[in-house]
């Protein structure tokens, strides 16, 4: 889920980029979006000259007297990203439907061929193993650790001693009314690649296999509004890096979050020629970056069943086989 502090990152990483497009970590120009606390030591890195001409630090937040006074008397400038209290609306959401995310394909495989069942692939944790005998359903999720092995003895365990039934629910009895089970040994084999199963009986069987998807949900969408500001100790510097900035960031129109891409539009431009302090050049860019706040969660597939849907024009029955 996309926050502030996620586009703020993005941001940092945006600047750093269009400033060392050669890469920054390492060159002591950019600190990869961590920023400093206060007090806290640059380190000994060389710091690397920016595509404006001097050396630019990147990062989150507001600068700390003790360490942009210092950098500005040696040429140092500084380039801040930071999201100003109240700057922002919110939009839709609440009529949103679920989004589904495609899901990793299924790592193992099941197959039937008349009473055996044949295990194959590489398990992976979530995987959804079913099987239908007899027309009932059986299904087992892979777990941890789980090997085909263990699947099958799973399965085997599951099958043998099974109540029977029909496609609507219904148990299937003898004539005394006890419910009809399947009685027949279940044997598991281990063959090149795989595990079988064999049902001692001969009874329809359906194999299937599937994996676990995603769904997103997007209970709201906000614009806010960011500052990135540049603390220069020139005019002249100000100008070069606030220029390359401004012209770069005109012509990207999306900012890639974790989750999303967030829609940057500018929002303006202000600049300081009366500095609170000496040697100080400060300019401000702002710029609005509307993305939604989302929720993901974990959707089971489902491999067969029978269910009702109940919509405009009454109830239906669905079978899903």
């Amino acid at each position: 889920m996309a926050d502030t502090s996620d586009v703020q990152n993005a941001l940092v990483a945006l600047c750093a980029a269009v400033l060392y497009p050669a890469g920054a970590a390492g060159q002591g120009g950019w600190d990869g979006g961590a920023g400093w606390g206060v007090g806290a030591a640059y380190g000994g890195a060389a710091l690397g000259t920016s595509q404006a001409g001097l050396v630019v630090r990147v990062y989150r937040g507001w600068p700390v007297a003790q360490q942009l006074d210092p950098d500005l008397a040696a040429g140092i400038a500084h380039l801040t990203i930071y999201q100003p209290n109240g700057m922002g609306r919110v939009g839709q959401g609440y009529l949103e439907r679920d989004l589904s995310i495609q899901g990793a394909p299924p790592t193992i495989s099941a197959t039937v061929a008349g009473n055996v069942v044949t295990l194959a692939g590489s398990p992976t944790p979530g995987n959804l193993v079913g099987l239908i005998v007899d027309d009932v359903p059986l299904v087992y999720q892979v777990q941890p650790g789980d090997t085909l092995s263990a699947i099958a003895a799973t399965l085997a365990s599951l099958i043998g001693g099974e109540t029977l039934g029909t496609e609507s629910g219904a148990v299937l009895t003898d004539d005394s009314g006890n419910p009809l089970t399947i009685d027949d040994p279940v044997t598991v084999t281990p063959v090149p690649g795989g595990m079988t199963l064999t049902i001692g009986t001969p009874r329809p069987i359906v194999a299937r296999v599937g994996a676990q998807g995603q769904t997103i949900r997007r209970p709201r969408q906000q614009t806010e509004r960011y500052q990135v500001t540049c603390w220069s100790p020139t005019p002249a510097a100000r100008d070069a890096i606030c220029s390359l900035l401004d012209g770069a960031l005109s012509g990207i129109s999306w900012l890639q979050l974790p989750d999303q891409q967030g829609r940057l539009l500018w929002g303006g431009t202000a600049s300081d020629d009366v500095p609170s302090k000496s040697a100080l050049w400060r300019r401000d860019l702002f710029y609005h970056v509307t993305y939604w706040t989302s929720h993901i969660q974990i959707s089971p597939t489902i491999l067969f069943g029978v269910g009702n849907v109940t919509g405009g024009f009454g109830q239906v029955q669905t079978t899903i086989s």
